[in-house]
C-alpha cells in the first residue's frame, strides 16, 4: 500500500509525498489523521511540503484554528513551519496578520513583508490599512496594485492637508 511508504519515508525524515506515488486523496487522509491524532508539527510539515501545495487550502487553515491545543498552539505551529520552508499564500497571510494587528504586533507584519514571507494581496493591504495606512501603502506597492497606492497617497495628503488647516494660527 502506497501509504505504508509515506510512513517508511516519514521515519527516514524524507519528504514522501514527492518521492512516493501517492494520489492527492491518500496525501490529505494521511494529514486528516496527524491532526486527528495531534501531531501538528508533523502535519504542518506534510502541508508545506506537498507537491502542488494541495494542502496549503483555506480548509487546511480551518483544520488548524479549530485544532485543540495542547501544549503549543497548531495554528502557530503551523505558520511557523510554513515560514521556515518559505513564504505565505494569500490566505495564510491574512489569517495571520488578523491577530497580529489586533494584538499590535505591527512590527511582525513589517518584518515578513520585507523578508517576503507575506502575500501582498489587495484584502490584505486592505485590512492592514485599518490599523496603519503607510504599512498598507507597502502592501501595495510590494503587491503592485497602482489602483490602490494612489488611493493611499490621496488620503494620506488629505489626511496631512487636514492637519495643516487645523494647526494655521490666525493672523491678528
Amino acid at each position: 500500500m502506497e501509504l505504508d511508504k509515506y510512513i517508511v519515508a516519514r521515519e527516514k525524515k524524507d519528504n514522501p509525498a514527492t518521492h512516493c506515488n501517492i494520489s492527492d486523496d491518500e496525501i490529505v487522509r494521511k494529514f486528516d489523521l496527524l491532526i486527528k491524532n495531534g501531531d501538528y508539527h508533523e502535519a504542518a510539515k506534510m502541508a508545506a511540503t506537498t507537491p502542488k501545495n494541495i494542502l496549503r487550502t483555506l480548509q487546511t487553515l480551518q483544520k488548524f484554528h479549530e485544532a485543540v491545543p495542547q501544549a503549543t498552539y497548531p495554528l502557530g505551529i503551523y505558520f511557523n513551519t510554513l515560514l521556515e520552508q518559505g513564504s505565505l499564500n494569500k490566505y495564510e497571510s491574512l489569517e495571520l496578520c488578523r491577530p497580529a494587528l489586533v494584538q499590535g504586533k505591527k512590527q511582525l507584519i513589517e518584518k515578513l513583508i520585507s523578508e517576503n514571507k507575506l502575500e501582498c494581496s489587495e484584502e490584505l493591504g486592505d485590512l492592514v490599512k485599518q490599523y496603519d495606512v503607510n504599512l498598507a501603502l507597502s502592501i501595495y506597492l510590494q503587491g503592485s496594485l497602482p489602483d490602490k497606492v494612489y488611493r493611499s497617497l490621496r488620503d494620506v495628503v488629505e489626511v496631512i492637508s487636514d492637519a495643516v488647516e487645523r494647526i494655521k494660527i490666525p493672523v491678528k
